[in-house]
């Protein structure tokens, strides 16, 4: 009796083993999968990183050209302005004109003076 007893116990001490044993192999399964999930997720979230990095690169790329652009076209603009107002100062000067008495003249002039010291 004492020996059935014995190995009574002992199967017990077994089972009980064995139900521990699969709650962990259960809880470790479910760890493995909560990581597989993050490594996935920590991926598309690199991959949403190295996309929005590549179209911010893009953009300032997109902005640097704009941005020569509009000073090439500026300074064109400009140096054909200047190059108008000389031009326009000349025939006045050349057509022997009194311009400092006639008002629409003088007024013409000192704006374009204005204007050709702000390039």
């Amino acid at each position: 009796m004492g020996l059935m007893n014995h190995s009574m116990g002992i199967c017990k001490q077994t089972m009980v083993l064995h139900q521990n044993n699969r709650q962990l192999e259960e809880q470790l399964t479910v760890i493995r999968r909560r990581r597989i999930e993050t490594r996935m997720k920590q991926q598309e979230l690199f991959q949403k990183l190295k996309y929005a990095e590549k179209t911010n690169r893009k953009i300032q790329d997109l902005e640097t050209k704009t941005q020569d652009k509009g000073r090439e076209t500026i300074q064109n603009v400009t140096c054909k302005i200047i190059i108008i107002q000389e031009i326009f100062q000349r025939l006045i000067l050349s057509s022997q004109l009194n311009w400092a008495e006639d008002a629409h003249l003088s007024n013409l002039l000192l704006k374009m003076m204005d204007y050709s010291s702000f390039s």
